[in-house]
């Protein structure tokens, strides 16, 4: 293992085609709203950060 990689964990997520559509859905809105592209994984990751902040205030 790399030295930069050893504070790196990894999650692996399966996601059945339902919720991966709505997720696609749901980024695909927020390019129409907010002017960017964001994949599956910067949306969910979007929504452990905002999890962990929310816990933490």
């Amino acid at each position: 293992m790399a030295k930069k990689d050893e504070h790196l964990h990894r999650i692996d997520l399966t996601l059945d085609e339902d919720r991966y559509q709505e997720i696609l859905e749901i980024c695909n809105n927020y390019k129409a709203k907010q002017g960017m592209e964001i994949t599956p994984k910067e949306y969910i990751l979007m929504l452990i950060d905002s999890a962990i902040g929310n816990e933490t205030k």
